[in-house]
């Protein structure tokens, strides 16, 4: 799974939610749990660009994206670090660099720390002794780093509140 990798298919269907459509105040559900659209940011990487969407949940904020045509969420990583190897160690396995690059934040839809025209480098990391998950280290230009837990993700419907 990369950041590289978003494409987007055709329309909304069960379980695959046209993000594009989002906006904040929507409500998307999956495993019984409702969750409030926030805010909406696109990024943009030569001729592609695509939405990642903030969901919160009681105080709880996660995002979504298409990976590759998967739908991935991701939860706030804990406190890890890259190390100069380009590996990452958490709970006992060795996470490498699968995909690198630069992204450019295009526009903004809601609440976010984030403008039009800001850059984030990123890695994300992989480890065949887990492969439901993954990990991402953004790095911003004004030197905040997150870190994420990706996985696969279903919702199970969209509720537009417009």
């Amino acid at each position: 799974m990369s950041l590289l990798g978003r494409l987007f298919g055709g329309g909304e269907s069960a379980g695959r939610p046209d993000l594009d459509t989002l906006a904040p105040g929507d409500e998307v559900s999956a495993a019984r749990e409702a969750w409030t659209v926030r805010a909406i940011v696109y990024y943009r990487m030569e001729d592609n660009e695509w939405p990642s969407v903030q969901l919160e949940r009681d105080g709880r904020t996660v995002w979504i994206s298409y990976e590759e045509d998967a739908l991935a969420r991701y939860d706030p990583g804990p406190d890890l670090h890259l190390a100069k190897d380009g590996t990452v160690a958490w709970e006992g396995r060795l996470y490498t660099v699968e995909d690198a690059g630069t992204a450019t934040v295009s526009r903004v839809v809601g609440p976010v720390d984030v403008s039009a025209g800001d850059r984030v480098r990123y890695h994300t990391l992989t480890s065949p002794d887990d492969s439901e998950r993954w990990i991402t280290v953004e790095s911003w230009d004004s030197g905040y780093v997150e870190i994420s837990i990706g996985r696969s993700w279903t919702v199970g419907s969209v509720t537009r509140r417009r």
